[in-house]
């Protein structure tokens, strides 16, 4: 598939009609429909409903829309990555990521890495999300990668490369209500989460406060494995990433509550000292942001990767 053809896609998706996207890339219409017939072909599907006013996307249009954006932009950073980089030396670097993030990337990552930068050599720490701000603060660090940025602090630098949206999670129940509050969920048993000091813990007493529940016991355990087990042992239902339970969602063996308190996405954070903005920082970062799009293709929307 020819992704500058993709790139016409879009414009004429955008204005509305094959006229005005030829007048906007500056060739002719003749040449504009040739691309789309090519994709067409390729793909085996009609792509838009031409009246004499505009061109309107049909669902097989629609659906390549959302692609169509995602494909641009992994080549735009494959290309960034692979022919903006001056070649590496042997780049030490020394690494902390959040535990829970190693469980999920880490063996898969370090293979991703070694393959693109094999002149990367990585001297790594795993932890919560406060050690890790606290090692990058005393310099033992050169970056990291956890769920909060490192705020207030002069010299350190944050770079959101992703969202994790969040679910309610529990065991199914015997019938899954429409709707539930926040309020009668904790009546029905206790809440979990991660250390009270963690950003998962902090917004959990944060939604707490904001919907005025006041009564709650709150069970604290660290890691996936951790939440996983009290989620199974019935002992309450957690507040986490999607992404951390997704093959128990999927298996339905585990199932996202429809609670009425929604609640924003947490962020996947790389942090780095200035001093330590090295080439090895710079191609490590392309590279994680990288891995993560092609994770996020086989996420079902648990894990979404910036553009």
């Amino acid at each position: 598939m020819n992704l500058r053809f993709l790139d016409t896609f879009l414009v004429i998706a955008r204005v509305g009609s094959f006229r005005a996207a030829a007048t906007e890339l500056g060739i002719t219409q003749a040449a504009i429909s040739g691309r789309v017939a090519t994709l067409e072909t390729d793909l085996g599907q009609v792509l838009f409903e031409r009246t004499a006013r505009d061109s309107r996307l049909t669902p097989a249009g629609q659906m390549l829309l959302l692609y169509a954006k995602q494909l641009l932009a992994t080549e735009a950073e494959l290309r960034e990555m692979v022919g903006g980089q001056t070649p590496l030396t042997v780049e030490p670097v020394r690494l902390g990521i959040k535990q829970e993030l190693a469980t999920l990337w880490l063996n898969d990552f370090f293979v991703f890495l070694a393959q693109l930068h094999p002149q990367i050599q990585l001297h790594l720490t795993t932890g919560t999300t406060a050690f890790l701000h606290q090692q990058l603060q005393d310099g033992s660090l050169d970056g990291i990668v956890s769920l909060a940025p490192v705020e207030r602090q002069r010299g350190i630098r944050n770079r959101t490369i992703a969202q994790l949206p969040l679910a309610w999670v529990g065991l199914p129940p015997d019938q899954l209500p429409l709707a539930i509050s926040l309020d009668e969920m904790v009546r029905q048993g206790p809440l979990i989460s991660s250390q009270p000091d963690s950003p998962l813990g902090l917004l959990l007493r944060s939604v707490m406060k904001k919907e005025k529940v006041a009564e709650a016991i709150v069970h604290s355990v660290v890691g996936i494995e951790g939440v996983n087990c009290l989620i199974r042992q019935g002992l309450g239902t957690a507040l986490i990433p999607r992404l951390w339970v997704l093959p128990s969602l999927k298996e339905q063996t585990l199932c996202a509550l429809p609670c009425l308190t929604e609640v924003a996405p947490v962020p996947v954070v790389v942090s780095w000292r200035s001093d330590s903005d090295t080439a090895g920082m710079q191609a490590l970062s392309l590279a994680l942001k990288a891995f993560l799009r092609h994770q996020a293709t086989d996420s079902d929307g648990a894990l979404q990767v910036d553009q």
